[in-house]
């Protein structure tokens, strides 16, 4: 996978220790891997059956000008269980990651039309290597039923990427043009792409809404997108990932 390159955009993240155990060091020969069992209650489950998000509103719309935009919450499930890393591993030890390129999406149906704006993103990292430096979030909209082209990738720092919950602000907001879009994460570093291990909620299958894709041998070997919560070898589930929008005026 080529790394996009990011536009000059800014954007501001903060991060929250809620249910959040001390992390723990594993180490097995020279990795070295820092992880957190990481829990969080975000809002309703989604229907197994639907591909459509949770939808929360976070503000009323405007009848009439002079109005705030509204804002929406959009989640595929209640990410109750976000304690493991979805990333290539090494002699079936998940907290002994391989470095492969890794990239993963978490897909919605946005409930207004769009253009709409993105304003943040919120998402469960569950351990780091530490040989860590960096990665990407990127949006893709969604077409066919998986990510298909890119609209932003934002180049951001190992402090986005420290395994704990993080709530991720984009300053200026996307805007997205297309009513289905996915948020996710790239990391294409030769050597250590898989040093970023971003959670899964494994109490979560909800299908044709999570996204992963690798470049490697044996199981890290996933040329095109593969629904995560069917992934094999465990861990499966959705991402630990989730989006507010917002109306355009």
């Amino acid at each position: 996978m080529d790394s996009a390159t990011a536009p000059e955009t800014t954007a501001m993240s903060q991060t929250a220790s809620a249910d959040t155990t001390a992390s723990t060091g594993v180490t097995s020969g020279t990795d070295s891997v820092t992880a957190t069992d990481t829990t969080a209650d975000i809002g309703s489950s989604a229907d197994d059956s639907s591909a459509s998000a949770t939808v929360a509103s976070g503000s009323e719309a405007s009848s009439s000008g002079g109005g705030m935009p509204a804002t929406h919450h959009l989640s595929n499930s209640d990410q109750a269980e976000c304690g493991d890393p979805l990333w290539c591993f090494f002699n079936g030890n998940v907290g002994v990651p391989v470095g492969d390129p890794i990239e993963g999406q978490e897909c919605f149906v946005a409930p207004i039309d769009p253009p709409f704006e993105l304003t943040e993103m919120h998402y469960i990292v569950a351990a780091t290597h530490t040989d860590l430096e960096a990665f990407q979030l990127r949006i893709y909209a969604r077409e066919g039923g998986v990510p298909t082209r890119l609209i932003e990738a934002l180049d951001v720092t190992s402090v986005e990427a420290t395994p704990i919950e993080h709530y991720f602000e984009f300053d200026p907001a996307i805007v997205i043009d297309t009513q289905e879009f996915c948020v996710g994460f790239g990391a294409f570093e030769p050597s250590v792409a898989s040093a970023i291990g971003m959670a899964v909620n494994t109490a979560s299958a909800v299908p044709d809404v999570s996204y992963v894709r690798m470049e490697g041998s044996g199981n890290c070997d996933i040329p095109d997108w593969e629904d995560a919560s069917l992934h094999d070898p465990v861990p499966a589930g959705n991402w630990c990932m989730d989006a507010t929008i917002r109306e355009l005026l």
